[in-house]
């Protein structure tokens, strides 16, 4: 009996030591759980714990930061603070494992990062959309201002080619002389019948005067002198101009002969010539040719010149005649070539000769035209015309005439407009 109750007695102690350890381990794990939120949330911190156990206990300890963390996003906006929502998420938050506090917290941090960049975003398109504005706004001001700048432009444009053709006009009356009475126009010579007309009377005489020439179709010397030359460059014809006035039409041959004798003796007169025109030139179609007259030098110059004359273009180099020349030539600035002979009672056909010889020498620069006048330009006037026709390649007197008034000062005041020169100097 004593031994049973012994027993009872002893298994009774085993099972109060049991249940007491059991729920001694239960209260410890609760502790373990929930003792920062609750001390956090419902009480001060114990102070008699020493200050750096308690800050490494927050740093480790997850459920102080997640909660840290949620109670500054309630402080920061303190307008949406509510009570009951802090302990329901207490209450959840008690209830939950370190793993999912991790996972909540990761998941808070990507919302607040994707906040910020949705932000920041915003931001960012609304200065872009503000610059783009600004520069669109800057391009059509400039467009706006180009716009202007290309009217302003074609209205001075209009202004300066309307005051060019008023001045053309105005110029070509002067540059435009027709002679009355007459009934040839020099455009005939493009006429297939006049000219057939002309070059056949040129073979037929074979030698002649170029006044009979002009008298016999009507025309002014220099009008035949013109059509002379149109018709050697185009290959129809070729011949022989001498400075008094006459011509004499060669066949390829002969102008072959011709040249080489002419170059023997460097000048020639037509004395000269005459002698041994007969052994060169066949006027009756049926001489032979003396070709041992050929023998000369082919690197020698020639010129032709005709005996008994009053005046001699040697006269040019008289230095008191050549001054007077000049100085008249100078003075007039332009002048037709028919009064430039009268008053130097010379021929037409010397004055251009003179004229020639003058340029050649240096003396003067000037232009003809195909009309019979002649325009003294000097160095620099000279060097704007032509940079002017080198633009067009081959320039009319009426073209010319068109900004002479910008090229050539005529009054020895008038200001030279250099933008008629902005040529490509390459043409030719």
């Amino acid at each position: 009996m004593d031994v049973i109750l012994i027993l009872a007695i002893t298994l009774l102690f085993i099972f109060l030591g049991a249940l007491f350890w059991a729920k001694k381990r239960q209260s410890g794990q609760n502790d373990e759980r929930e003792p920062a939120p609750v001390q956090r949330r419902l009480g001060p911190v114990d102070d008699a714990r020493p200050r750096a156990a308690q800050i490494r206990r927050r740093r480790f300890d997850p459920a102080h930061r997640y909660d840290a963390g949620a109670q500054n996003d309630n402080n920061d906006d303190p307008e949406e603070f509510d009570p009951t929502t802090m302990d329901d998420t207490v209450e959840i938050d008690s209830k939950m494992g370190t793993k999912k506090r991790l996972k909540l917290e990761a998941k808070a941090e990507k919302r607040q990062q994707r906040e910020q960049e949705l932000v920041e975003r915003k931001e960012r398109k609304e200065r872009d959309d503000k610059f783009a504005e600004e520069r669109r706004q800057k391009e059509l001001e400039e467009e706006q201002r180009e716009k202007e700048q290309e009217e302003e432009e074609r209205r001075k444009k209009e202004e300066r080619e309307r005051k060019e053709y008023e001045e053309y006009l105005e110029l070509k009356k002067a540059f435009t002389i027709e002679e009355e009475g007459h009934d040839e126009n020099p455009d005939d010579a493009n006429n297939e019948s006049v000219l057939n007309q002309f070059v056949e009377y040129i073979k037929t005489a074979k030698f002649m005067y170029l006044d009979e020439l002009a008298a016999q179709f009507k025309l002014r010397t220099q009008d035949v002198i013109d059509r002379l030359k149109y018709l050697e460059e185009s290959g129809v014809i070729t011949g022989l101009f001498d400075d008094r006035g006459k011509y004499i039409y060669l066949t390829r041959d002969e102008m072959d002969r011709v040249t080489k004798a002419i170059r023997q003796r460097g000048r020639i007169s037509f004395s000269d010539l005459s002698k041994i025109s007969n052994e060169l030139i066949d006027f009756s179609g049926t001489r032979t040719v003396n070709d041992k007259l050929l023998e000369t030098d082919d690197t020698a110059t020639f010129t032709i010149e005709e005996e008994g004359h009053d005046e001699n273009p040697d006269d040019a180099n008289n230095e008191s005649v050549l001054n007077q020349f000049v100085e008249y030539i100078k003075t007039a600035k332009f002048m037709y070539l028919d009064e430039l002979a009268a008053q130097f009672k010379l021929r037409t056909q010397d004055v251009i000769d003179r004229l020639k010889y003058l340029e050649e020498s240096g003396a003067i620069t000037g232009l003809f035209d195909d009309r019979g006048k002649y325009i003294y330009l000097t160095r620099d006037e000279m060097d704007r015309v032509t940079k002017a026709i080198r633009q067009r390649g081959r320039i009319s007197f009426s073209d010319l005439s068109k900004i002479s008034n910008e090229l050539i000062d005529f009054s020895g005041t008038r200001t030279v407009n250099d933008k008629l020169l902005e040529t490509d100097d390459t043409a030719s």
